[in-house]
């Protein structure tokens, strides 16, 4: 690719539920388990593990498909079904209780979040300042 990359963060995806559900439905404890459950479903019908070392992406299947992460956590929080997001939506209502977090076993390992811009030798201000910005406000987060 001509494209200049600069990482700015990384992130890390939970596979969560909110107590009463898992008090009605229970918890999955494998990989498997995922296919008896409402799975709450972002941009991809398929969520993405770690298993026996190698990546894994498993298929699931929902009444919900949405991609707002916002919208995904407040329908894990009403109790819905389980959600896979990154830790910037869900890790304070784990820590709150208001979630549980399962599968940490099989949880990827940290996750790039980059910058990608076109290789110039006078790159735009505009688009040196947001870098910046970003590299700054996400690092501090």
């Amino acid at each position: 690719s001509s494209l200049m990359a600069k990482p700015l963060s990384s992130r890390t995806h939970y596979v969560a539920a909110s107590p009463s559900y898992v008090e009605k439905y229970g918890e999955p404890h494998t990989l498997s388990e995922l296919n008896q459950h409402n799975c709450l479903i972002g941009n991809h019908n398929y969520w993405r593990f770690i298993e026996h070392g190698r990546e894994r992406n498993i298929k699931v299947r929902g009444n919900l498909i949405c991609n707002s992460g916002y919208a995904l956590r407040d329908a894990a929080l009403k109790g819905i079904g389980i959600v896979q997001l990154p830790d910037y939506y869900i890790e304070e209502d784990i820590h709150a209780g208001k979630l549980i977090s399962f599968l940490d076993a099989h949880r990827e390992s940290k996750e790039g979040i980059w910058a990608l811009y076109p290789q110039n030798r006078h790159l735009s201000a505009k688009v040196r300042v947001l870098v910046d910005y970003l590299a700054e406000k996400l690092a501090s987060s």
